[in-house]
């Protein structure tokens, strides 16, 4: 069975039986190698602000490099969903061999991640279309939605777990 340790933030090893931890392992590689390209594009993404906001301090107006990763990439978009998807199905085979705890928090996580990222991106393309903010980037909502479920995650486990 999955045992939260160290408060919420992690499981314990020992604690699962073989099969569930190969799908654990699995499941958290699978998810790993699906966030590539967008690491790719976030960095990348973070050096052309940077840029930007160097050549406004110093008053130039030189090009912008291109991006090395486009976002809207097929090969992106199949790569992410399809490494995405196959992390899921293990992580849900996980979960059904889980106890009614390991459920509730994990529903509550994903409940909560997924109202809060619908709030975030409903407020923030009213904003957008005043012209308060730029246009949300594809990869955003994604990295929006991971975060908050991590966090609510963690939350929910020191609530209930400890």
């Amino acid at each position: 069975m999955y045992e939260f340790t160290h408060g919420g933030t992690w499981f314990n090893w020992k604690a699962l039986d073989r099969s569930s931890r190969w799908l654990a392992i699995s499941s958290i590689a699978s998810a790993l190698i699906a966030v590539g390209p967008l690491l790719k594009w976030t960095s990348d993404l973070g050096y052309r602000i940077g840029l930007s906001f160097g050549m406004k301090a110093a008053g130039t107006t030189a090009t912008m490099p291109a991006a090395a990763v486009d976002s809207a990439s097929p090969w992106v978009a199949f790569w992410v969903v399809g490494f995405g998807l196959l992390s899921a199905i293990l992580w849900w085979r996980l979960s059904v061999r889980q106890d009614e705890l390991f459920h509730r928090i994990q529903n509550y996580a994903l409940g909560m991640g997924g109202a809060w990222t619908a709030v975030a991106l409903t407020i923030w393309g009213l904003f957008d279309m005043v012209g308060l903010a730029a246009s949300i980037q594809p990869p955003m909502p994604l990295m929006l939605f991971t975060m908050l479920t991590t966090v609510f995650g963690c939350v929910a486990a020191r609530q209930w777990a400890s």
